[in-house]
């Protein structure tokens, strides 16, 4: 079972998350995808866990995770330029 899905986790999916694993997740996003990954970690032998937190990876793995561009400033300057043209 792997955690990469974690990433594409936005703050308003962890309440959902929380309720089905029955564990607190508080904080910055990142803060609850740690909490959760090690809860993960901690978990894995225990089968009802394990079957949440699949079908918890089947249901938000599905989504890509956020990409961001980085460009220099004449990228910018262009983006720029090109939204307002």
């Amino acid at each position: 079972m792997g955690k990469s899905w974690l990433y594409s986790l936005k703050k308003d999916d962890f309440p959902a998350i929380a309720k089905a694993l029955g564990i607190k997740l508080e904080g910055l996003v990142e803060e609850m995808r740690k909490t959760l990954s090690e809860f993960i970690d901690q978990t894995t032998d225990e089968p009802e866990t394990v079957a949440i937190v699949e079908t918890l990876e089947k249901e938000y793995g599905k989504r890509p995770a956020v990409e961001v561009k980085l460009t220099g400033v004449e990228g910018l300057g262009r983006q720029l330029w090109q939204s307002t043209g």
